[in-house]
């Protein structure tokens, strides 16, 4: 086994944090890159890196198609582009020899194995056998990549094992799977993808739990054959793994965010959201790592090192790592342009560790994710019937500067610490979570809710009535408002409860559906909802809102409840998604600024005056007497408009920002100093109305501000990745209940139900 490089005075995989990616993955994929590796130098392209401050590498061992090193495991051969040459293992021993470390990375096996093998795919009898699906660990393929894992960390000095690619092909299971999901539920699995199915939404649930099986299997054989090794998992799909099981089955949370696509589908203004919920879930103490490649993607158009630079910040800014990369090209080198983007990226941040984001984020606004909305709720259609809303309110609350925490089912027991928390379109809440936000509210909790939050259970049941409504203060009717062609609804905010510019219209275009309730006694509505007469055919032109709008409204639109000591602001409407997707300020004033005065006069510790564009992510650190907030100025960079497949616009700078303003809840004795990091600069202070403002003269791409305060004056915060119980499906226990209620619903030998006799026997030998 040869050692892979080791520092005393750094530990992996937290002190490097700076890697690069190489895509040599793409060179079986393309037969124009077949000569790439003829002039190939491995020690040049690893000095390469090295000069641009790259920590560790990462490239394909196996990339799916072909091997990139010499394996000794049948059907053992390298792709005939490698001319007989172990890259793989040429760039292993250059970086160890560099100094750098290196991780491999595998994409399940080779395609040749196919041909031997077709059992050891997920397939099931209404699929050609030998089709390739995904290759699945349940099968003979199991114990092959065990042994392809093995022989990498015994071979090679491997700091890291990455895989990319093993999951579940939705109803897509082998004979082993059946036989495990049969022994853990009592039934066989289905062959129909049918969300309205118990049975379906119980397979996806356990074919989470099974995969993150699988992955602590490969975990614990890293570990025995390189101890210190890391072990981690390509979530490409992201929102379709289980984030619990995900997370405690890998040494750090990595995601292939897909930043080079630049679309509204795929775009770069979906990092921080990625980076919120990878912080939320993160154990452990090891930095999670999102992929932020494809810099040359499509080839003739190039992220500017500025912008390029700000999207790494934000993932940084939020406690984590950004590993950029790039394909190699057709004379074997990297792009000397992707490497230079990344090399500022790199140089930027590598100034900015000694004010790495560490500690404990700021409390202010929780943002409840709800796994099982997206699973059983939104079925395939996940953006536009859940994530767009959940999005949308990150989306807010960055531009309304108000630190915000992605919480998950593990945190319910810990809502307390957040003077607000938000609810975007929660449809599927189980009893326990029901309970939780309940005694959030009556202990003086802030809940934001929206749209149909709480109409199911945990298993996208429906309940009758959102499970909630006593909180809400409404009752649902079961009927809705949707906006037409060109007839949006309109939410009509009145004088006194919102502030709105001279200028600004109060009747706010609203282009979402909005949900019709009833008030409750007690509750009040404080903006409601209108739809539109048709428009009249003689006046086409004419863009008059208030010309058709009824005069009288259709329903509420936002309710606010007192409940305990504390109070709820249900929002009727999908208003999250409306503020993604169409930007219209008022819209988030309204939510995240005149619905939460109380709060952010009374709680919010820092508030940040600044433009939109500006994110502020605060942490504190409370055994060293200091606040860190993170400055991240995304104003230019891509992913802030909506843009087509066809055009993307790339900027060549990014507008430094000027004249910002910091109030705090301290008061300016509280503050030994403020520091503008890591220029070193001395911020002005002054007191105002007892609070310590501070000015921040200006803001290029990503700034500290470093608040070194009076003993006792930090706040402490509890650990928030201490472990935590949290309610976990229970998978046998819903299959009972459905057959008990339900028993002329399952009939084994029906269509749609797997046949264990249909399945082609293993191949010999397995």
């Amino acid at each position: 086994m040869k050692t892979p490089m080791r520092s005393a005075s750094r530990t992996w995989p937290n002190d490097y944090l700076l890697g690069f990616y190489v895509g040599n993955h793409m060179v079986s994929a393309t037969p124009a890159l077949k000569h790439a590796y003829d002039q190939l130098d491995a020690r040049e392209m690893v000095k390469q890196l090295a000069d641009i401050g790259v920590d560790y590498i990462a490239m394909y061992a196996c990339d799916g198609l072909t091997w990139h090193y010499a394996t000794e495991l049948p059907p053992g051969h390298l792709s005939p582009f490698h001319r007989g040459r172990d890259f793989f293992g040429e760039v292993a021993d250059e970086c160890a020899r560099q100094g750098l470390g290196f991780v491999g990375a595998c994409a399940g096996g080779v395609q040749a194995l196919l041909q031997t093998h077709p059992e050891w795919c997920h397939y099931h009898p209404t699929v050609a056998p030998g089709s390739h699906t995904a290759w699945c660990m349940n099968t003979g393929f199991g114990d092959y990549f065990r042994q392809v894992i093995e022989e990498l960390a015994r071979r090679y000095p491997l700091n890291g094992i990455f895989v990319d690619g093993l999951t579940f092909g939705d109803v897509l299971c082998c004979r082993e799977c059946a036989e495990r999901f049969k022994e853990a539920v009592g039934v066989a699995p289905p062959t129909v993808r049918d969300m309205s199915s118990p049975l379906y939404r119980v397979f996806r649930a356990w074919s989470y739990r099974e995969l993150a099986r699988q992955l602590r299997e490969l975990r614990d054989v890293v570990a025995s054959v390189q101890p210190g090794a890391t072990f981690t998992h390509n979530c490409f799909l992201f929102y379709q793994d289980d984030l619990h099981e995900t997370a405690e089955a890998v040494s750090y949370p990595y995601n292939d965010p897909g930043i080079g696509i630049r679309s509204k589908k795929h775009g770069l203004d979906r990092v921080p959201v990625l980076a919120s919920v990878y912080q939320a879930i993160t154990r452990g103490g090891n930095r999670f790592r999102l992929l932020a490649d494809q810099m040359v993607n499509p080839y003739p158009s190039v992220v500017q090192p500025e912008a390029y630079a700000a999207v790494t910040a934000t993932i940084l800014a939020r406690g984590g790592a950004a590993e950029p990369g790039c394909f190699l090209d057709h004379h074997g080198r990297l792009s000397t342009t992707a490497v230079a983007v990344a090399g500022a990226a790199i140089a930027l941040e590598r100034e900015r560790q000694p004010w790495s984001a560490e500690g404990e984020p700021v409390r202010f606004a929780g943002l409840y994710l709800s796994q099982t909305t997206h699973d059983f709720y939104a079925g395939g259609n996940f953006d536009a019937r859940y994530m767009d809303e959940f999005r949308g309110a990150h989306l807010m609350l960055q531009q309304e500067h108000l630190p915000c925490d992605a919480l998950t089912l593990r945190d319910l027991p810990r809502l307390a610490e957040y003077p607000v928390v938000f609810l975007p379109n929660a449809v599927c809440l189980g009893d326990p979570e029901i309970e939780a936000f309940r005694g959030y509210v009556s202990a003086g909790g802030t809940l934001v809710s929206s749209y149909r939050t709480s109409l199911c259970d945990e298993w996208g049941d429906p309940r009758g009535d959102f499970g909630l409504g006593e909180l809400f203060g409404v009752h649902y009717t079961g009927e809705k408002l949707e906006p037409a062609a060109k007839r949006p609804l309109l939410l009509v905010l009145p004088e006194g409860a919102f502030d709105c510019e001279p200028w600004e219209d109060r009747a706010a275009v609203l282009p979402q559906t909005a949900l019709l309730c009833t008030v409750r006694p007690g509750a009040e509505a404080l903006a409601r909802v209108h739809d539109f007469y048709r428009r009249s055919p003689e006046i086409p032109d004419l863009y008059g809102p208030h010309c058709f709008m009824k005069e009288e409204p259709a329903g509420p639109a936002i309710v606010v409840n007192r409940f305990g000591r504390g109070r709820s602001v249900y929002v009727a409407a999908k208003v999250f998604s409306a503020y993604l997707h169409s930007g219209i300020a008022v819209l988030r004033r309204a939510v995240c600024r005149d619905m939460i005065r109380e709060e952010i006069r009374g709680k919010l510790l820092l508030k940040l005056r600044a433009p939109e564009s500006v994110e502020m992510m605060p942490w504190a650190q409370a055994d060293r007497s200091r606040i860190l907030v993170h400055l991240v100025n995304l104003q230019s960079a891509p992913g802030r408009m909506p843009i087509s497949e066809a055009g993307t616009p790339d900027p060549q700078r990014v507008l430094p920002v000027h004249g910002l303003e910091l109030e705090t809840l301290f008061k300016s004795g509280d503050i030994r100093s403020a520091v503008l990091q890591p220029a070193g600069e001395v911020l002005s202070m002054v007191e105002r109305d007892g609070r310590a403002v501070i000015t921040i003269p200006r803001l290029h791409i990503h700034e500290i501000v470093e608040l070194n305060l009076a003993e006792g004056a930090c706040p402490v915060y509890p650990n928030s990745h201490r472990r935590l119980e949290y309610p976990r499906l229970d998978l046998r226990k819903r299959v009972q209940e459905w057959l008990a209620t339900n028993p002329s619903d399952y009939d084994p030998n029906a269509e749609g139900y797997c046949k264990f006799d249909q399945w082609p026997s293993p191949a010999p030998g397995k």
